[in-house]
């Protein structure tokens, strides 16, 4: 048995649907001026005003330094570097 993944994106490259191996799709919402994700499978995305992810869709948040390098990542644990 063969298990394949398929996905759909816009006319810019950016992913608006995949199929899974598991048969679940996963959809995707694209804001076109920033070209950026909004929610990925219905959980939204935030992002700070540099444009950096600042809380993905598992929750996870990102703490960024004055020169927009990732420092903090919190979530299941808080990691710092």
């Amino acid at each position: 048995m063969m298990l394949t993944e398929t996905k759909q994106a816009d006319d810019l490259g950016n992913r608006e649907n995949v199929n899974v191996r598991d048969g679940n799709d996963i959809t995707y919402a694209v804001d076109n001026l920033a070209n950026r994700y909004t929610s990925v499978a219905e959980a939204n995305l935030t992002y700070n005003a540099a444009g950096s992810l600042t809380k993905d869709r598992q929750g996870y948040e990102y703490e960024y330094d004055y020169e927009n390098r990732t420092g903090a990542s919190t979530g299941r644990s808080t990691i710092s570097w």
